[in-house]
């Protein structure tokens, strides 16, 4: 069985910044050792990004990246669990991005699970478009 969750954050530099790559580098290295596989969306000073692998693996990812000083205001959108993995092919699949999202710029304390679903389906998307998605 694969877990998936989904959380929102805001990124502590601008886009562009070197910590950017940092993570994508961290990110490829440890998911792909442990199995985890997911997409990072990063829109102005937001991120949006979905793991994916074992329950055991992904809970305590979560929250080592809950931690992580390169983002603060941490705010899990919606967990799942699956048959099959969305984000497969990608360690962790990269997307900057400069149009609104649903839920990804709101404030709101929690997204119901409708337009949490609707973000994961979209993020999917995006991964499985060619278009600006920079897989790793």
């Amino acid at each position: 069985m694969i877990f998936r969750r989904l959380y929102i954050s805001r990124a502590a530099y601008p886009i562009g910044h070197q910590s950017d790559l940092d993570i994508l580098e961290t990110a490829v290295a440890n998911n792909a050792r442990h199995g985890i596989t997911g997409m990072l969306l990063r829109r102005d000073r937001r991120f949006v990004q979905v793991i994916e692998g074992a329950e055991a693996t992904v809970r305590p990812l979560f929250e080592n990246i809950n931690k992580d000083p390169r983002h603060h205001s941490v705010r899990f959108i919606g967990k799942w669990q699956a048959e099959t993995r969305m984000f497969g092919d990608w360690s962790m699949a990269y997307r900057s991005f400069d149009r609104p999202l649903p839920q990804f710029d709101a404030d709101k304390p929690s997204a119901d699970k409708d337009q949490a679903t609707a973000l994961l389906h979209g993020l999917h998307k995006m991964a499985t478009s060619s278009q600006g998605v920079f897989a790793l």
